[in-house]
């Protein structure tokens, strides 16, 4: 790995163990790192379809209703018809997926806000602008 990638997977390391050393009032135990990650996509998706869901996902339409199969067999989504068009359905996660991803937002927000205080606007704004570069650029 270069230089630059282990700074950036130690920055990372750091804030996943901050992130991780929070106490959290919502835990869900069972939940394994795949499933936290598409939960995730669901999270930020606000009541995606399955289509909407697959394509954010990159994964195919089958994949993707395997997955969702899987979160309502375990009670953390619920499909719920659309008011437009009945043959489209809305994926909505539950209160306490939903109340965790908040909270994990809330944690990251500060931990993120922390870790740029040390940086002058200037720098801030540099920062931002080589990270949506490299953003793009993936």
């Amino acid at each position: 790995m270069n230089e630059i990638g282990e700074i950036v997977s130690q920055i990372y390391n750091k804030i996943m163990a901050r992130h991780n050393a929070g106490i959290s009032t919502v835990s869900i135990p069972e939940m394994t790192v795949n499933e936290e990650y598409y939960l995730d996509i669901l999270y930020y998706l606000e009541n995606p379809t399955f289509s909407e869901f697959a394509e954010a996902a990159e994964i195919t339409k089958p994949a993707a209703t395997q997955i969702i199969k899987r979160f309502i067999s375990k009670g953390y989504v619920q499909k719920k018809p659309s008011e437009t068009d009945k043959r489209v359905y809305h994926l909505e996660i539950n209160d306490t997926i939903r109340q965790y991803f908040a909270e994990s937002d809330r944690r990251l927000d500060e931990i993120y806000q922390d870790a740029l205080s040390c940086l002058s606007e200037d720098e801030i704004g540099q920062l931002k602008a080589f990270l949506l570069r490299i953003d793009k650029h993936l």
